[in-house]
């Protein structure tokens, strides 16, 4: 993803807005968070055994380090659909939650708050990780409003029985649905379920989903369409079957494992703006309302650099009445043809952010005396506006052999240093044990 990509992504998290009307079910962008001054910070390794470790300073509050890891975590994200997929031309990527550690209980949907019903379902059937991820189609009469949404729930169990379990009980949360007469042939078992809704600035949207489970993996799949065609259930059924192909063989689509190699905040009062790859096998992943110029553009620019696979993620926690603490993170994590492709991006990494920045970012200064982990790292400091205030922090860059990671923290009171390099180094951990 290109400098102007990332910044245009990481202005619309600081404005806390949506673009396109979501169904009742998809996520909560403006939110009341941090009711306590400590937040978990999860390393998301891809094995267990790794212990917890001390906190960390940040401001007035801590950060404490909960290392929540399983072992052979399958990437649910490499998985999930992209708008290639799909039949339709003219989708692209609007949203995406990935929940690595999932057997604590977490917000599918990565939302702030207590659970939700749907959220009980997967974990109280034991579901070890889920990824939630959201495509759109901007309507041809209108480019500002969404005629579609394909909304897709990967969920991992540890045993066949769990699953079947975790299949009940997402079923049950659908009961007021209409359940078609002849279920889909897919999977070891399928429904598929109907229903009518109206979002909160009274569009009417009608909702097809497909909900199966294979082994001990879950997928619940929606299609809404907010044209007024009501979706025909041979619409949705090849993604379905897709899925469960994917899931029943996971080798035949292995993937880099960027999902699994980024370092989370976790915790009740976190809201997840951003989780999902940004490019895949060589190309750019179209994203909703992207002008098709730009991407090929990028395509273009990271085919020269040698770019494979990208993975953006950015959570915040936001200021309430209660306490005016804002913490934001965001990991652009990016795997390259060979290591010296890595590196040239490293050396260069920090001074074309810098130039990129613009009015965005305040007080751009590169640092000279950060601590170098892995096989290179640089770093930049900045002062940022947000619609919450100002915040100020830093973007650590660390390479490990053919994979660059930008780490960016920042918040209010200011991130310091020895912090933001503590967080790197958290990072560099997700890569190491890879």
């Amino acid at each position: 993803m290109s400098p102007f990509r990332l910044l245009t992504l990481s202005l619309l998290t600081r404005g806390s807005f949506l673009a396109s009307p979501l169904s009742a079910r998809s996520v909560v962008w403006k939110v009341s968070v941090i009711r306590r001054m400590f937040l978990l910070v999860a390393i998301m390794l891809a094995f267990a055994g790794i212990g917890a470790g001390a906190p960390i300073s940040r401001g007035e509050g801590q950060f404490a380090i909960d290392a929540a890891a399983q072992e052979n975590l399958l990437d649910l994200a490499w998985l999930a659909p992209v708008p290639d997929d799909l039949d339709v031309e003219g989708y692209g990527l609007t949203y995406g939650v990935y929940q690595t550690a999932a057997g604590s209980g977490v917000s599918v949907y990565g939302n702030p708050g207590p659970l939700i019903p749907y959220d009980e379902a997967f974990h109280g059937a034991g579901a070890q990780q889920t990824y939630y991820q959201l495509l759109s189609l901007r309507s041809d009469d209108d480019p500002d409003v969404v005629a579609r949404q394909v909304s897709t729930v990967l969920a991992e169990f540890g045993t066949d029985d769990e699953a079947e379990t975790g299949f009940a009980a997402v079923a049950d949360v659908f009961a007021a649905y209409d359940q078609t007469r002849t279920p889909p042939e897919v999977g070891d078992e399928a429904v598929a379920l109907r229903a009518e809704f109206t979002t909160a600035d009274g569009r009417a949207y009608q909702e097809l989903r497909i909900l199966v489970r294979t082994g001990r993996f879950l997928a619940d799949v929606a299609l809404d369409d907010y044209t007024g065609d009501a979706p025909a259930i041979s619409e949705l059924t090849p993604l379905a079957e897709l899925l469960v192909k994917r899931l029943e063989n996971p080798e035949t689509v292995e993937g880099p494992g960027l999902g699994v190699q980024v370092v989370r905040l976790v915790g009740e009062d976190l809201t997840t703006f951003h989780d999902y790859y940004t490019r895949r096998g060589g190309d750019e992943v179209p994203a909703e309302g992207e002008r098709t110029s730009l991407r090929e553009s990028d395509d273009a620019y990271f085919d020269e650099a040698g770019g494979t696979d990208f993975y953006y993620y950015t959570a915040e926690v936001l200021p309430t009445d209660e306490d005016p603490t804002i913490v934001s993170l965001n990991v652009d994590l990016r795997s390259f043809a060979d290591d010296e492709r890595a590196t040239d991006y490293l050396d260069t990494a920090a001074q074309d952010w810098a130039d990129v920045g613009g009015t965005a970012y305040q007080d751009v200064e590169v640092v000279d005396d950060v601590e170098q982990l892995g096989d290179g790292s640089v770093a930049v400091s900045y002062v940022q506006d947000s619609s919450y205030g100002s915040v100020a922090g830093y973007r650590i860059w660390v390479q490990l052999g053919d994979r660059v990671a930008a780490v960016e923290l920042d918040g209010d009171p200011a991130i310091s240093l020895s912090t933001a390099e503590d967080m790197a180094e958290m990072q560099l951990a997700c890569l190491e044990d890879e």
